[in-house]
């Protein structure tokens, strides 16, 4: 049994207010350790997930998450620069002389619930997302997904405070309770199956 989700919750709003703007340079290099895990940890990662499925191709699942996940923090980290940036917005005649700017702002605390087909992508794809624009993160796993979410906890552990990422497995009522928490944003992955005869199809 886990910590309380509030608890949690708490660290990260505290640890944000104490930093709500982090600079290029720190995103930059939180963005490199999750990379060097990623990069590094392959081998297990793949066979976590195997573990999950009962029988998956690692192939499949280097091809298909890792690799994936690896390529969409490189072009992250490569694209952070500019996304940071000040930028000017169209200004009405009716409010000249008046000037409009967009000024991109961390949120806070995003919260994200991963689904059970491709959880590493899933969960590594918004995670990035999150720490690129300079949120803390609460990560939700999917129940079926026990062994990579056992291996990300401790791999995450060794290179990030919980006040800044945490991994949170499923116990039962976990998903619906994490749903309900005063999140600054929050994102879900949804899935709708439609039954035609006996064949159920996702769309």
């Amino acid at each position: 049994m886990g910590k309380p989700l509030d608890h949690y919750l708490k660290q990260q709003k505290s640890a944000f207010l104490s930093n709500p703007m982090p600079d290029l340079q720190s995103r930059l290099a939180d963005l490199e350790k999750i990379l060097e895990l990623v990069q590094s940890h392959q081998s297990e990662i793949c066979a976590a997930i195997g573990k999950d499925f009962g029988q998956r191709s690692a192939t499949e699942t280097a091809l298909l998450e890792v690799f994936t996940s690896i390529e969409g923090i490189k072009y992250t980290r490569k694209h952070l620069s500019r996304w940071m940036k000040v930028q000017k917005r169209h200004t009405s005649i009716w409010f000249k002389p008046a000037k409009n700017r967009l000024l991109p702002q961390p949120v806070g605390v995003v919260g994200i619930i991963v689904p059970w087909n491709y959880p590493l992508f899933l969960a590594i794809a918004p995670l990035v997302a999150a720490i690129a624009a300079g949120n803390r993160v609460m990560v939700k796993m999917s129940e079926n997904s026990q062994h990579l979410c056992q291996l990300l906890q401790g791999l995450f552990a060794q290179s990030f405070n919980e006040d800044q990422i945490c991994f949170i497995a499923e116990e039962g009522e976990t998903g619906k309770a994490f749903s309900q928490l005063a999140l600054d944003h929050l994102c879900i992955y949804r899935f709708k199956y439609h039954r035609q005869g006996s064949d159920g199809k996702c769309s």
